[in-house]
């Protein structure tokens, strides 16, 4: 039980007492009554555990609230990790630093208290923040007001993988981004780790490889025109600068790239931009070598080119979620991306029945339609409103004959598919897009964050910056976004 790792101290700090098991329900009471007392918030049992990580284990919520809401909060939070090697105890973690006796690694055996908090119940960790968020007593307008962060319990240290930051980002915990202590040390962060440099560094060299790449396509020949008059003549010089500016862009970033899959290992691989980057650096070092052999390129490479022409565009269009101010929307372009994928899905198996039956009703009459491949796109092309009525379902003139082979079934589908689909999908699609835009861009906000974090992360590892360390509290008289 919990009161059994309440210890209660005397105040010559030696003499300790244990309190016997107490019946069930007496236990905030029990708590209330220790801490009124002066008991231990710092004191472990053999298990290495305090009162609030026996509460936290214990799912003890109330009595959660009552110790990080009392005088001595903070001594609940100095916690001493035992350190093992091999099993056998060789030191103690303490604030982040490692001691141990002998040569050879440590391996932790505890978690920090915040960070349970964290993972088990994030309304107390938001608890906990605003505990090391202080405000003088002037109000806002006033130029002498000013924010005090603390940020000692969050930074202590270690690998990136057990910073509270971590926690947050691998449960999901987006609410605790939003928090002021959380938000201005991810802005820090992203300075004093050299994130926000990698960011505009890749940002550049995704630039400069999308104009050399746009610029090579615009002026080579596609290949089977080499005998028409274009309003441009084939420039050697020219394709020779535009080469030269894809193979260099597109070998750093590559080499970025593996640098990347190196520090990040397995998270590298869940993220699908990084294989469309690759692929896409990949591809147009192909598709421009045709000029090494001074030939246009061939089919297969044409036709690359031309995916990497619009992929490269989305690509530096996406990778400008964690930039300020752009940041936000480019992520609410992406939310909304995906809401349209979900509903887009159960539209397709609407559309399908119009697809067949525009095929086989109007194929044999109208070139449009006389593939199911060609009715797929004309279906999807009326889908939107653009339905050209009177080229294909009405008389091209009073007195002619009807251009429509079979009217009875068709004139009834097409207005099931006018209503159904042109009307009220199309409704139902803008809805999506209009619906809680407040909400998604907030959310769009902490998702931004959540990418800076894995950012700092990043280039934390990366060899500029490492020196670089943050304070561990923090005055702050304005905030920006």
């Amino acid at each position: 039980n919990f009161d059994r790792c309440l210890v209660s101290t005397q105040s010559t700090g030696t003499t300790t007492t244990r309190r016997p098991p107490l019946r069930a329900g007496r236990e905030e009471a029990t708590v209330k009554e220790l801490i009124a007392n002066n008991a231990s918030l710092h004191h472990q049992n053999e298990d290495g555990d305090n009162p609030l990580v026996v509460a936290i284990k214990h799912n003890h919520e109330p009595i959660i609230d009552h110790i990080i809401h009392c005088d001595d909060w903070r001594d609940a939070f100095k916690v001493e990790f035992r350190v093992e090697k091999d099993g056998e105890p060789r030191g103690y973690h303490r604030d982040g630093e490692v001691q141990i006796d002998g040569q050879g690694a440590a391996s932790v055996g505890y978690e920090n208290p915040l960070d349970q908090l964290i993972v088990h119940f994030p309304k107390q960790a938001l608890a906990v923040f605003d505990r090391c968020t202080h405000a003088n007593t002037l109000m806002g307008s006033n130029d002498n007001f000013c924010v005090q962060f603390d940020y000692s319990l969050i930074e202590r240290g270690g690998r990136p993988c057990d910073h509270s930051l971590s926690h947050m980002i691998s449960h999901n915990r987006i609410e605790l981004l939003a928090h002021p202590l959380i938000n201005t040390l991810i802005a820090h962060k992203w300075v004093l780790t050299g994130a926000r440099f990698w960011c505009y560094l890749n940002f550049l060299l995704n630039f400069l490889f999308v104009i050399f790449t746009s610029l090579y396509l615009l002026f080579e020949k596609p290949p089977g025109f080499e005998g028409e008059r274009f309003a441009w003549e084939r420039d050697i010089g020219l394709l020779s600068c535009f080469f030269g500016g894809v193979v260099i862009t597109a070998s750093i970033r590559l080499v970025i790239e593996a640098l990347q899959m190196i520090r990040n290992k397995v998270k590298y691989f869940q993220d699908p931009l990084n294989y469309s980057e690759v692929l896409c650096f990949c591809l147009a070092i192909y598709v421009t070598s045709s000029w090494v052999r001074k030939d246009v390129p061939s089919m297969v490479q044409w036709e690359f080119g031309c995916y990497i022409a619009v992929v490269a565009w989305l690509n530096l269009l996406f990778s400008m979620k964690k930039m300020p101010f752009i940041g936000i929307y480019v992520i609410m372009m992406e939310i909304l991306l995906k809401s349209f994928v979900k509903v887009m899905f159960p539209i397709l198996f609407f559309l399908i029945p119009f697809v067949i039956h525009f095929h086989i009703n109007l194929g044999p009459k109208f070139g449009q339609f006389r593939s199911l491949g060609y009715s797929f796109l004309k279906t999807m092309t009326m889908f939107p409103g653009e339905i050209n009525f009177d080229a294909y379902l009405a008389p091209p003139s009073w007195g002619a004959e009807n251009v429509v082979p079979f009217p009875y079934s068709t004139y009834p589908v097409y207005l099931v598919f006018l209503w159904g689909g042109c009307i009220v999908l199309m409704n139902l699609l803008t809805g999506v897009a209009i619906l809680d835009v407040s909400d998604t861009r907030q959310r769009s906000k902490l998702l931004r964050s959540k990418e800076r974090v894995e950012m700092i992360f990043l280039a934390s590892k990366l060899p500029l910056f490492q020196s670089r360390h943050m304070s561990s509290s923090l005055n702050v008289k304005s905030f920006s976004e």
